[in-house]
């Protein structure tokens, strides 16, 4: 998805063009009104792309200006690009030239690297554009555009190489009917495989060593078909019904996800969720994002439902398991099949 900002400087009414397909705002002044507005009373139309999208671990936001020169002059423009928190505050910033050359357009890709230390979360991306260096008096500036929607950012993510055992710990125990048996926990080409026995009530389940608090959660898997069983992605604490954030996907084709929270002893938030496709055929991605007043849930990028309320306060383990609960029939799989997770981040 990306997020467009323009402002054109000409002489005429104030209309709505296009520009790059998508709808833009062109502001006409009247030649006086364009000394504190424009480049020296010359056309020039800038605009900016910001990309709502997914980073992970160290990666790079990517914003785009798209300029069209319309002046006889050449012009050096100097830009600055921000990162910023959800607060407003500037976690990190990048600067940067473009030369323009008279009757010239084109589009330059500005490049923001996430630093070191930055936390799991949401961001917005900040651009401002000047008619030469601002440090000097006599710039002025073009453009200051702030994206609407965020970019959220991942500072961890396991792709599964290999099991991190300083991270992930294997569950040998029984919950319910299940046996969940370390050895059903695998990992074949970069790929996590938690298996369901042939002909048992047989799961497997892991479990962050230590707790993890209010952040955002993100998997993406792909089920395997077995009814009267689910995958659970959620953080839990000792004793039960506690501290538990629930996101439960029913293991056969009916898309059906049940979203359930508990705290002081009891269900405080429960939900069934009809996610609209079969998620046996493909991996997709399940997102909690969980804070102080709030949890958010999404399937594929999709807000799917919001709890304002009953919003336990603690740290608990982030966990994944594929098990036969109680309240299903519990049929064991006629054969061995597998959940299959591509990647966790958090």
């Amino acid at each position: 998805m990306l997020l467009l900002s323009t402002i054109l400087f000409n002489v005429s009414d104030i209309k709505l063009n296009k520009f790059n397909n998508r709808n833009t705002i062109s502001v006409n002044e009247s030649e006086s009104d364009l000394e504190t507005e424009a480049v020296k009373q010359e056309p020039i139309q800038i605009a900016i792309n910001h990309f709502a999208e997914k980073i992970y671990t160290n990666g790079i936001v990517d914003i785009l200006v798209i300029y069209q020169n319309n002046t006889l002059c050449d012009m050096e423009l100097y830009i600055r690009s921000e990162l910023l928190d959800v607060a407003g505050n500037v976690v990190t910033t990048e600067e940067s030239m473009l030369e323009i050359r008279r009757n010239d357009s084109g589009v330059k890709r500005l490049e923001i690297l996430t630093p070191e230390g930055i936390k799991t979360g949401r961001y917005k991306t900040k651009v401002t554009v000047w008619d030469g260096d601002p440090k000097e008096n006599t710039t002025e500036i073009l453009m200051q555009s702030t994206s609407d929607s965020e970019i959220i950012y991942f500072a961890n993510t396991d792709e599964f190489d290999l099991l991190d055992n300083s991270f992930w710990g294997l569950s040998d125990k029984k919950l319910g009917e299940t046996t969940f048996t370390p050895n059903n926990v695998m990992i074949q080409n970069g790929v996590l495989n938690i298996k369901l026995s042939k002909d048992a009530l047989s799961g497997g389940e892991i479990y962050s060593v230590d707790k993890q608090g209010y952040g955002v959660y993100e998997i993406s898997m792909k089920l395997p078909n077995v009814p009267s069983s689910i995958t659970g992605f959620f953080m839990y604490y000792p004793p039960d019904f506690y501290s538990e954030i629930d996101m439960e996907i029913f293991n056969d084709s009916s898309g059906k996800l049940l979203l359930t929270t508990y705290a002081d002893g009891k269900v405080s938030n429960e939900r069934e969720i009809q996610i609209g496709f079969d998620p046996t055929q493909d991996f997709h991605d399940y997102r909690f994002e969980y804070s102080e007043n709030q949890i958010i849930f999404y399937v594929d990028d999709q807000l799917v439902d919001t709890f304002d309320s009953g919003i336990l306060k603690s740290g608990m383990q982030l966990m994944i398991n594929c098990w036969y609960p109680k309240w299903l029939d519990q049929k064991p799989a006629k054969e061995e099949k597998i959940l299959l997770i591509e990647r966790v981040s958090y």
